[in-house]
C-alpha cells in the first residue's frame, strides 16, 4: 500500500516546484532586461561649438592699413556714442568690416571671387559704395554701388565670376563707403568708411574633408583653419536660408563671439 500511494504523492507535490522551475528562465531573461534598459540610454551627441582660428604661419600683410574707419561710421552726429565708449558700443555704432578684431589684420581667402560682409549702422544714408584695389595701387578690380533699407544690418558683397580672379599669395584692399546726405550745398562733412585686407591662398591637406562634410561642419573646417571669408560668408548664408534652425543660430553666435563681433551677433542679416 505504502509503495503505490508514494508516486502519486511525490507528483502531487513535485508539481509547483516544476512549474515554478519551468517559469524561471523567463523571470530572470526579463530582470536582465529591466536592469539593462536604464544603461543603454544615451546623450545626443553635442555639436562642436565654431570657433574661428587665424592662421599662425601666414605671412605679414605687404598692405599696412593703419586706422580701419574714418569719421562717426553712420552719417548722424546725434547718434555719437555718449560717455565713455567701449569697443562693443563703438562697433555697434559704426560702419565696420565683419572681420575679427582688429580688423586691420589680414584675413585669408580659398576662393577667387569671394564674399564680403559688412556691418551697417542706423544711418540716414541711402547707399553704400564697395570697391576691391589691387595691393595699394588705386587700380580697381570690382566695383558696385547697395541701396541701404532698413538699417542697421548685416550686408553681404560677392564678387561675380566675371570680374578678374584674386591672385594666390597676392594681398587687396577692399573699402566701403558711405554716401551721407548733405545739410547743405556748402557744407563739409567726411562720408564714414570701413576697409579691410584679403589674401587668396591654395587649400592644403586640412581642408581635404570639405566635400564629405555637411554644410554646417564645412563651416567649422573653414574656421579651424583660418580662413574667415569663406566661414563666415557660408555660415550667414545657412542663417538667411534657415532662421529657425537652433544649431546655426547657435553657430553664428559661436563665430562671432570668437572674432570679437559679439556686438553684432544679433543683427539681422540682409539681401
Amino acid at each position: 500500500m505504502v509503495w503505490t500511494k508514494l508516486p502519486r504523492y511525490f507528483v502531487a507535490l513535485s508539481s509547483p516546484l516544476l512549474l515554478a522551475l519551468a517559469m524561471l528562465p523567463g523571470f530572470l531573461t526579463t530582470a536582465r532586461a529591466q536592469t539593462k534598459r536604464p544603461t543603454q540610454t544615451t546623450a545626443a551627441p553635442k555639436q562642436n561649438r565654431v570657433i574661428f582660428e587665424p592662421r599662425k604661419d601666414q605671412p605679414a600683410p605687404t598692405i599696412s592699413l593703419g586706422g580701419g574707419t574714418r569719421g562717426l561710421g553712420n552719417c548722424d552726429s546725434a547718434s555719437r556714442v555718449s560717455g565713455q565708449p567701449t569697443q562693443s558700443n563703438a562697433l555697434a555704432q559704426n560702419l565696420n568690416p565683419v572681420l575679427p578684431s582688429p580688423s586691420t589684420k589680414l584675413q585669408l581667402t580659398a576662393s577667387a571671387h569671394p564674399t564680403f560682409l559688412v556691418y551697417v549702422p542706423r544711418t540716414s544714408a541711402k547707399a553704400m559704395e564697395f570697391v576691391l584695389f589691387a595691393d595699394n595701387s588705386e587700380k580697381e578690380i570690382y566695383q558696385t554701388t547697395l541701396n541701404l533699407r532698413g538699417t542697421p544690418g548685416i550686408v553681404s558683397i560677392s564678387v561675380p565670376s566675371t570680374t578678374p580672379a584674386l591672385e594666390m599669395g597676392k594681398d587687396y584692399r577692399w573699402i566701403v563707403t558711405m554716401a551721407c546726405p548733405s545739410q547743405s550745398e556748402d557744407s563739409a562733412h567726411e562720408d564714414p568708411y570701413a576697409q579691410g585686407l584679403v589674401r587668396r591662398i591654395q587649400p592644403d591637406s586640412s581642408l581635404s574633408q570639405l566635400d564629405q562634410a555637411k554644410p554646417l561642419d564645412r563651416v567649422a573646417l573653414y574656421a579651424k583653419f583660418g580662413f574667415w571669408y569663406e566661414a563666415v560668408a557660408n555660415l550667414a548664408a545657412l542663417r538667411k536660408a534657415q532662421p529657425s534652425d537652433p544649431q546655426v543660430a547657435s553657430a553664428w553666435k559661436d563665430l562671432l563671439e570668437s572674432a570679437g563681433l559679439e556686438a553684432i551677433a544679433n543683427v539681422p542679416l540682409k539681401n
